[in-house]
């Protein structure tokens, strides 16, 4: 089907899906007993490894249009960008993942685990693909202003990457003060994407998104090995 009738048919069968996963809870008892969740794992991790990968095609189409040296150079820091939030996926989000969704299901909460295999991978995988849009443009208007647009998607394609994270990390049973010193930073920072845009060459925007995710990956870091004091708080206290 020919644009624009291929997004409207997209739309429409992305609204059925929503609609149908509603009546999962009538059907708590079976599914807590037959549902796979290392299956139901692998299908997610899968599906944004493919986002992932068609974003570096992306970038990797654009600078074959538009092959100069400030595209060559911001094609480079647009793939770091694109890995080191990859990184950020596996690395923080994929092992408290498995274990979420196995307490989900342990517990019946059969609700809380279709959201965090169904509703929300659509927010985490709409944010991939905006991030990879915003950056991709920017490789093709490498050595200009980058468009508004471009900015825009980039700005908030981190920032709903970051958004589906937190809150599939409550929807885990995570406690907010567990995802706060990361969770914040991740959907605000990005913003500031925006006016950097209006005074700086696209190259400098991308090459500020990866210090901007440098950033969020040391705010990351400090979250866990402060998750790992209070553990260590909690069992010392506890043996006393």
């Amino acid at each position: 089907m020919p644009s624009p009738g291929r997004f409207v048919l997209w739309a429409v069968a992305i609204a059925v899906e929503v609609v149908l996963l509603g009546f999962l809870g009538s059907q708590r008892d079976w599914l807590q007993r037959t549902l796979d969740v290392d299956h139901l794992f692998e299908r997610v991790s899968l599906l944004v490894v493919i986002v992932f990968g068609e974003s570096i095609l992306a970038t990797i189409t654009e600078i074959d249009a538009h092959w100069t040296v400030e595209g060559g150079v911001t094609a480079t820091l647009a793939f770091l960008a694109i890995s080191l939030l990859a990184w950020v996926f596996f690395r923080y989000a994929s092992g408290s993942a498995e274990a979420g969704l196995r307490r989900l299901q342990s517990d019946g909460r059969i609700g809380a685990l279709r959201d965090a295999v169904m509703y929300l991978p659509f927010v985490l995988v709409a944010g991939i693909a905006l991030f990879a849009s915003g950056l991709g443009t920017a490789v093709a208007e490498a050595g200009h202003r980058l468009a508004p647009g471009a900015a825009l998607c980039i700005a908030g394609g981190i920032a709903l990457f970051y958004l589906a994270s937190v809150v599939e990390s409550l929807r885990y049973g995570v406690l907010w003060r567990d995802v706060v010193l990361w969770g914040i930073p991740g959907v605000v920072l990005p913003w500031a994407i925006v006016p950097v845009a209006a005074v700086a060459t696209a190259g400098v925007v991308v090459a500020a998104v990866v210090l901007l995710i440098v950033v969020l990956i040391g705010f990351a870091e400090a979250n866990r090995r402060q998750m790992r004091a209070n553990g260590r708080s909690m069992l010392a206290a506890g043996s006393t």
